[in-house]
This record gives C-alpha cells, structure tokens and sequence, in this order.
C-alpha cells in the first residue's frame, strides 16, 4: 500500500491519503447463548481514521486527539458508566409504556445494563487482576529454573492454573501479536 500511495499519490490531488484494510470471515460468540457471523476486518487504526469516517463510530474515544486498540482503563471506565446511565434511561423510557410491554427490547436493555455494570467491575478490579497475573508468571518463572528435582511441581501446576485464569481476566494484558 505505502508503495502504491508513494507512486501514485503525489501525482493526484485528490489522494490525500491512503490505508490498507483486510477482509475475512468469523464467528462471534457473546456469552453462552449467542454466536453469530461476523466478517473481521483487520485495518491500521490512525490511518484508517484519515480515509473513512470510522471515528464516528468509535464510542470510548470519539472526541479523542488520538485513537488507539488500547484506550486508557480509565477513559473505558468512563465510557462504560456513560453507557450503563444510557441503558438505564432507555429502560425507565420504555418501563411504564404498555407498547414496549413483554417486547424484545425491554429483555435486550436489561442484559445490556447487566453486561455494562459487568464491564465495569472489571475494569475497576483490572489493575489488580494484572498485578495479580504479573506476580503468578513471575513466581512460576522463578520455580521453572530450579532443577528439575528440585522443582515444587504441585506448586508448578498451581501457579499455571491461577496464572491462565487472571490472564483470562486481564484486561491490561497487551494484545497477543497475530
């Protein structure tokens, strides 16, 4: 793309500038109950804001001099409350309206305030669960370079269990490289 962008996009005025985007397919699986298809599109952030109107659609960082895959745990705990208080006010909008009575609507907001007041007890608890992760990799570190007969191996497997469950949890963990 940066080759075709140099060769061409000097030469036309109308190229202001230029992004790369890939296309595939994917599942989706939110919760135990709902698992739908989805098309993933891989795209680089910054320059894919430059060319579309994709920061429109971006909630947590919308208004942001800069946007990023990691937005500070702080401005995602912001949001999520923002987003909890938007639930509510839609569900106290709808409660007492007889048209809305029994409709799909009222069950989806529910779950919607439920999974936002989730979120956030997750990201208020997030910088305990990754110190609490950091601290079981390195414990288990130390442990591995200890000969092999000398190895606490219950204690080994204890601290591979509690590590893969907080890595789950940890929302601060950088994303894995692809």
């Amino acid at each position: 793309m940066e080759a075709l962008y140099a060769k061409l996009g000097p030469g036309i005025p109308e190229v202001q500038a230029a992004s790369p985007v890939l296309y595939s397919q994917g599942l989706i699986r939110i919760g135990q109950a709902f698992t739908a298809p989805v098309q993933v599109a891989g795209i680089r952030l910054p320059e894919r804001l430059e060319v579309t109107d994709f920061a429109s659609g971006l909630f947590c960082q919308a208004g942001w001099p800069y946007a990023s895959f990691s937005p500070p745990v702080s401005r995602m705990l912001e949001c999520s409350r923002e987003h909890l208080l938007l639930t509510m006010a839609a569900q106290g909008r709808i409660a007492g309206d007889p048209a809305h009575q029994g409709a799909d609507l009222v069950n989806q907001l529910r779950i919607a305030a439920e999974n936002a007041a989730d979120t956030i007890e997750r990201l208020r608890i997030a910088p305990e669960v990754h110190e609490q992760a950091q601290r079981a990799a390195d414990e288990l570190a130390a442990l591995m370079v200890a000969p092999e007969g000398q190895r606490d191996e219950q204690r080994i497997e204890q601290l591979k269990r509690r590590r893969d469950m907080l890595e789950r949890d940890d929302l601060l963990r950088p994303p894995a490289a692809i």
